[in-house]
């Protein structure tokens, strides 16, 4: 598995530059939103996108009911993105990958309607809530990121569970889950149809595009 990811902090003030790297449907969902950290996010997804597939990349891609982008041929990938980070995930079995910035707000409101009970108990009984709620959530959302499914599949209809400082999707050993170590206030995970070995994120800058 590979995993590169891009800080949009350090894109330049003038953005033309990048955006002419993108191919047209990029471009068109690029400008579709409105905040700047929304296009920047939406940008730095086209650039990993190009740096890891090339040029032209769209011609190689088709899409699942859900929505989920494919890759055709050998491999496949997974975006994330959250704050000030853009994560690509890639390997050649299916994958998927979530990045989230921990936020605060109010947990144990966000568990009640998103987690399965059994996560909602061990999230209340924790003695550090916002680490494990964020690490739940990662590892919930690349599940559900690699069956293709996303939202489609409630968050709440299946649980996490952790033994021997792993985790492990409760009823379905067939996907392995990993949480991966990355900037401060942030949470990344990833699943993979395979166990998922050491990987360190590889940060891609705009002198790599």
């Amino acid at each position: 598995m590979k995993l590169l990811y891009c800080d949009i902090r350090k894109f330049p003030q003038e953005l033309e530059p990048l955006i002419r790297l993108l191919p047209e449907c990029r471009r068109e969902k690029m400008n579709r939103y409105l905040r700047r950290e929304d296009r920047l996010r939406c940008l730095g997804g086209g650039l990993l996108l190009s740096h890891w597939l090339g040029k032209g990349y769209e011609k190689r891609l088709s899409y699942n009911p859900y929505g989920k982008p494919l890759l055709n041929g050998k491999g496949t990938f997974n975006l994330s993105h959250s704050g000030d980070f853009v994560v690509l995930a890639a390997a050649d079995q299916t994958v998927g990958a979530d990045v989230q910035q921990q936020e605060p707000g109010d947990l144990p409101a966000m568990a009640k309607i998103s987690f399965h009970p059994k996560e909602r108990r061990l999230f209340l009984a924790s003695q550090q809530q916002r680490e494990l709620f964020y690490s739940i959530w990662t590892l919930k959302e690349s599940y559900m990121k690699a069956v293709g499914k996303g939202f489609s599949l409630p968050p709440t209809s299946f649980s996490i569970s952790f033994s021997g400082g792993k985790a492990g999707i409760d009823g379905d050993d067939s996907y392995h889950l990993k949480e991966i170590p990355f900037f401060p206030g942030y949470s990344l995970a990833v699943c993979c149809k395979r166990p998922v070995g050491e990987v360190k994120p590889e940060e891609v800058r705009a002198k790599d595009w």
